[in-house]
């Protein structure tokens, strides 16, 4: 089985399922991550064990305390042009997958990202071969930019910590009009927690009565 329901479209003579990880996603508060996009897999055996797996990866970005906007959006995009939503076949067994139908480089989250606080973005598992940029928009449509260029294998099952120091900002062209002249430069190289930390994985038994 699958949770969300949702995020299950087929399941072949294999066993493979087919799911679906949004490339837009609502984020209702800090801390937390779209219920859509937190794919789970279930499996009972015999014994009436059931085995819950997680399928995707997660990307935690952190607003500094010290930032004085909110964002209104932020956006995940690979680097190498690899994949990192769509709808795929996944092997629950194995926990790989294969490429099917509406995949996307990019992942946009949505929700009001203030000072201080956290939020998650969820990817398919992989490796980004030339890393990952971070765009995040803010009420007035200015957009700041993180850059990560350097390669990054996002597990299963876990999730990475990177502080949001933005690089540079970018305007829109309608915004542009309205800005005389910024243009911030953060010195120094971003930083991501190499050490993931697991989500979930849970192995219920349950007893008859």
């Amino acid at each position: 089985g699958v949770v969300p329901e949702s995020a299950a479209s087929a399941v072949d003579e294999n066993g493979k399922i087919a799911i679906t990880l949004p490339s837009e996603q609502a984020v209702a508060e800090s801390g937390q991550f779209d219920p859509s996009a937190h794919i789970i897999t279930s499996k009972s055996d015999k014994y009436s064990e059931l085995t819950l797996k997680t399928a995707n990866s997660f990307l935690c970005v952190n607003i500094p305390a010290s930032d004085e906007n909110t964002y209104k959006s932020i956006t995940l995009t690979s680097l190498g042009g690899e994949n990192i939503a769509g709808t795929v076949l996944y092997d629950p067994e194995k926990c790989t997958y294969t490429d099917v139908d509406g995949m996307s480089k990019s992942v946009t989250i949505t929700g009001e990202f203030a000072a201080g606080s956290s939020c998650f973005i969820s990817l398919l598992p992989c490796t980004l071969s030339k890393g990952f940029k971070l765009i995040a928009t803010d009420a007035d449509g200015v957009q700041y930019k993180l850059s990560y260029p350097n390669s990054v294998t996002f597990q299963r099952n876990y999730y990475y910590e990177i502080d949001a120091e933005w690089d540079n900002r970018l305007y829109t062209l309608n915004v542009l009009k309205n800005v005389l002249s910024s243009f911030n430069t953060i010195i120094g190289e971003p930083v991501l927690v190499s050490k993931a930390i697991p989500i979930i994985f849970i192995s219920i038994i349950f007893i008859p009565l």
